[in-house]
């Protein structure tokens, strides 16, 4: 059985806030450079990855409009 942290539970609510955002600005065709910098001054130390961001504004720019986290795949 996994237990979830208060800290693991805080990190998956501002990963969760931080799509919304990304999906907001993919609708107002921001970039993805610009959305990391703005998440950058909002969020600090916490902000995700450019990578991440990058991800994201692709799968929103692609049509899909979930802003869950999919399931990995591989071990836990």
């Amino acid at each position: 059985m996994t237990s979830i942290t208060p800290n693991k539970m805080a990190d998956n609510d501002m990963s969760f806030r931080q799509r919304a955002v990304i999906e907001f600005l993919v609708k107002e065709e921001i970039p993805a450079a610009e959305i990391h910098q703005r998440l950058q001054r909002a969020y600090g130390s916490v902000c995700m990855g450019a990578s991440s961001v990058q991800r994201w504004v692709k799968h929103f720019k692609d049509g899909n409009t979930s802003i869950q986290d999919e399931p990995q795949s591989g071990c836990p």
